[in-house]
């Protein structure tokens, strides 16, 4: 694989760490206001935001094989899109389900720590290849 692929792909995964971290701090806001009257669950969605940004291209055709594709732009200034739930709310008006925001946050971690392996695959093969190896 070549090199600048790597690098793009690390700025990829950035990326993806960094949703994980925002996910979980919503969660983190959700379990800590369960007991907030009038408090609705706030939901962060990065997935239609990002597929859109990596579908996105500068227009640019690929008439060889060895050119480039242009799949970042506009990856790195995705933002999540934030929604209150709408789920069933209790009498005093909250609507967080610990059990929901638990498993939510077991899954984030989950996809964090998948991140950061890959993550630290891909940046001891570059480290590889800066110091004369071949990578992986």
């Amino acid at each position: 694989m070549s090199d600048i692929y790597k690098i793009r792909e690390i700025g990829l995964l950035e990326q993806g760490l960094n949703m994980r971290l925002e996910r979980q701090a919503a969660i983190t806001a959700n379990v800590a206001n369960a007991s907030t009257p009038g408090y609705k669950a706030v939901e962060v969605n990065f997935k239609n935001r990002l597929q859109s940004a990596v579908g996105q291209r500068l227009g640019m055709t690929e008439t060889n094989p060895g050119h480039l594709p242009n799949k970042m732009k506009g990856v790195a200034g995705v933002s999540p899109g934030y929604k209150v739930s709408i789920d069933r709310t209790r009498i005093d008006g909250n609507n967080v389900d610990l059990d929901k925001e638990f498993t939510k946050s077991a899954t984030n971690s989950t996809e964090y720590n998948a991140l950061i392996t890959v993550t630290a695959k891909h940046l001891r093969n570059l480290f590889s290849v800066f110091e004369g190896g071949q990578g992986q």
